[in-house]
């Protein structure tokens, strides 16, 4: 999400969700009264009114007000969804003295499915982005049934710590070596992505795709993924 892109409007950022069609989103670098950047207001909650969308939250950084009285000043991840969000924490990464990463993990309930959806933002360095990978996992390794990951890994595809992800779950845009999610002015490489478990089934491949877009200094990217409902 563009907290620090030069033309910041969540007006262009509304629009691209609504005709993306997606009934579930991962957003990163959200922010909540965090500064002129965003006009100093709740990103999150004016993208939820204007898309009739629920929306869970996740601060990896929580400071205080700029002023006595007004909201605390925060920045991190968060989902929104059509379907109803039943449950959400949010996990502080370790971040080695560097800016705080999380992941934000939500269960949300899809016709009687219980699916746990998780938005993260990982380091900028090998070392970080390897125990990022790592506790990921673990977090998400104590949740039964289907699964989905989608985030800012800032690694490209091939790298040590995506192999880490892609043993265990299924990358939408395997076969798509050049869906370039960043930067959106002139794209060069991968490092946004959507990760599924086994139990999740993926779409036809042509349903992934990368949005070309400048509301945002990444593309976003969309899949159709389906769940299998016990009757």
């Amino acid at each position: 999400m563009p907290t620090a892109f030069e033309n910041y409007s969540l007006e262009r950022i509304a629009d691209v969700i609504r005709q993306s069609g997606a009934e579930i989103v991962g957003l990163q670098e959200v922010d909540r009264y965090y500064s002129s950047r965003s006009n100093n207001e709740d990103t999150i909650q004016r993208l939820s009114d204007m898309l009739g969308m629920q929306f869970a939250y996740g601060a990896n950084l929580d400071r205080p007000p700029s002023q006595p009285g007004q909201p605390r000043r925060q920045y991190g991840t968060a989902v929104l969804s059509k379907y109803p969000i039943v449950q959400n924490q949010n996990y502080w990464l370790t971040s080695y003295g560097q800016e705080q990463r999380g992941v934000l993990e939500t269960t949300i309930d899809i016709q009687g499915v219980q699916l746990s959806f998780y938005s993260t933002h990982m380091g900028l360095d090998v070392v970080q982005r390897n125990t990022h990978a790592n506790e990921i996992l673990a977090i998400m390794a104590k949740r039964s049934g289907p699964k989905i990951l989608v985030g800012d890994f800032n690694a490209r595809p091939y790298v040590p710590e995506m192999t880490k992800f892609t043993k265990e779950l299924q990358n939408q845009f395997a076969d798509q070596p050049n869906a370039f999610t960043f930067d959106s002015i002139n794209p060069y490489t991968t490092i946004d992505y959507i990760l599924a478990s086994s139990d999740v089934m993926l779409g036809e491949r042509e349903n992934a795709r990368v949005i070309q877009t400048q509301a945002s200094d990444h593309f976003p990217i969309i899949s159709n993924l389906y769940l299998e409902r016990q009757l």
